[in-house]
Formats: C-alpha cells, structure tokens, sequence
C-alpha cells in the first residue's frame, strides 16, 4: 500500500506542475496565484498545499524538470552530434508557448536572491551538460579536437537562447531553422553545409 500511494502522489505533483507551467504562462509568474494553480490542477487549494509548499517551489521543480530534459538528450548520444542537438532544437519548437517564462524568471534574479540562485544553477548545469556532450564526442573523432568545449557550449548555449527569442517573436520556423542549422555547425567547427571538415567526423 505505501507504494501504491507513494506512486499516486507523484502522479499528482506531475499534475500540479504541468497545471503550473499552464498557468505561469498564460498569466505571468508574478500574477499567477496558488488558487490559479489549484483550479488548473482540478484540486481544493488546501489539498493543493498538501503537495507544494509555494509557487516558487514549483517554479523548481519546472525549472529543474527541464534542466534535467537536456541533459538526458544529451546523454543519449548517436554518431551524429547534430542529430542530438537537433532533438533539443525541436524541444524549443515544441515548447515555443511556454518560452517566454524561461526570459520573465531570468530577468527576477535582478531583484530576487533565490530565483537567482535557481537560474545560475540551472544555466551551469546546461553548461556542464553540453561541455561533456561535446568532450565525449571529441574523444569519437565526430568533432574537431580544434573545438573548444567550453567555449563550444557557452555558444550553443546563446544560439538557442535566441532561437527562443524568435520563436516568441514569431519568425517563421524554416528561417529560424536555417538560422540555427549555420549557427550550430559553425561553433563546432562544421562548414556552412553543416558537414565537418576533418575525415573522421564526416558527415
């Protein structure tokens, strides 16, 4: 029985979370309210505080949620490099709804100490996860050992940065893709055709 209930209350953090994002989105972090959360999640708002102590905690758990999204497609890597960053490239389309979250929470850690701590974690763990990415992919031979990893993946870090830039600014998705398609190939050393231009890595 502990099980069962352990399972089922998981299942509904996952839903409270998911009700969250809704509602973080589609009014803004500082309007929504925990009522708001409570209503979307089809849940009393004490039942509601029976799993989630605050807004920001659930802010976490969205935050780290995702964090956690990139590193395990970065983790699942192929022979191609590009067919791994591709999967997250599609990820930002997929998620373009919710993208303008992500800049609000950024711009909070102007003011607000936790918030900021939350974003610097989640950023480096981005980094980190894309920094080993690429060494990984180095000792393979599919990137250039003349690629800096980390330098490699404070670039790729600012190319999907503003890819969800122009996704929220709607651009069509076929520029935004040629876009990011030149702009990843050449911060790993790629031509413009996106092929590499050392033997062992050709694609």
């Amino acid at each position: 029985m502990p099980k069962v209930l352990a399972g089922y209350r998981d299942v509904v953090r996952s839903e409270i979370t998911t009700a969250a994002l809704k509602v973080f989105s589609e009014k803004g972090y500082h309007e929504a309210r925990m009522e708001d959360i409570a209503e979307a999640a089809k849940l009393s708002k004490p039942t509601l505080y029976e799993y989630v102590n605050s807004k920001e905690e659930l802010l976490k758990i969205i935050s780290e949620t995702a964090q956690k999204a990139t590193e395990d497609s970065l983790a699942q890597q192929g022979r191609d490099p590009m067919e791994t960053l591709e999967r997250n490239y599609q990820a930002l389309v997929k998620a373009r709804d919710t993208l303008h979250l992500g800049f609000e929470v950024t711009s909070m850690s102007s003011h607000d100490v936790t918030i900021r701590k939350l974003n610097r974690d989640v950023y480096e763990g981005k980094l980190k996860a894309l920094t080993v990415f690429l060494r990984n992919h180095q000792s393979r031979g599919t990137i250039g050992k003349d690629v800096d990893p980390n330098l490699a993946a404070h670039l790729l870090a600012a190319i999907y940065t503003d890819v969800s830039t122009q996704l929220i600014m709607g651009y069509d998705e076929a520029i935004v893709y040629h876009y990011w398609s030149r702009a990843v190939s050449t911060a790993l050393g790629f031509g413009a055709n996106g092929k590499t231009n050392f033997k062992e890595g050709r694609r």
